[in-house]
C-alpha cells in the first residue's frame, strides 16, 4: 500500500496568437488507484522567453511562434511593432512605446522628437 505523487502535462495552442497552455495534473495513487487529484494551468504567450521551460514547451513555441506570430502580438498586446523604433512607425505606435517604456513625451510630440527621446532614453 504505498502511496505514489504522479505528475503529468498536457499542452494546447489557442488563439491567433497561438498562447500554449500547459496544464499539470498532480495525481496521488494508491496500488495502481487514484485517490486524488488537482489540476493547475498557465498559459505562455509569444513575448515569454522559454529558454528554461521543458523540451516540450521549447519545441512547440519554435513551431507556432513564427516571426509573424511575434509580430502580431506584440502589436496586439503593445501596440507597437518589433524592433527598434523609427519614424517608419506610426505616430501612435511611437506613443504607445514611449508609454509603456516609461520615456516622457508630450501629446504634441513629432515622430522624429519621439524617436530622439526614445534614442536617449
Amino acid at each position: 500500500m504505498a502511496l505514489e505523487k504522479v505528475i503529468t502535462y498536457d499542452y494546447e495552442v489557442k488563439t491567433e496568437y497561438k498562447h500554449i497552455g500547459e496544464r499539470t495534473k498532480t495525481a496521488i495513487v494508491e496500488d495502481g488507484n487514484e485517490l486524488s487529484y488537482s489540476y493547475h494551468r498557465r498559459v505562455l504567450t509569444p513575448e515569454m522567453d522559454v529558454s528554461s521551460e521543458s523540451d516540450e514547451i521549447k519545441g512547440i513555441a519554435s513551431t507556432v511562434w513564427t516571426d509573424a506570430v511575434k509580430e502580431a502580438w506584440c502589436l496586439h498586446s503593445k501596440g507597437y511593432p518589433i524592433g527598434d523604433p523609427s519614424t517608419d512607425w506610426e505616430l501612435a505606435q511611437l506613443q504607445k512605446y514611449c508609454a509603456y517604456n516609461g520615456i516622457e513625451h508630450e501629446d504634441d510630440d513629432s515622430k522624429s522628437e519621439l524617436v530622439e527621446k526614445i534614442e536617449a532614453a
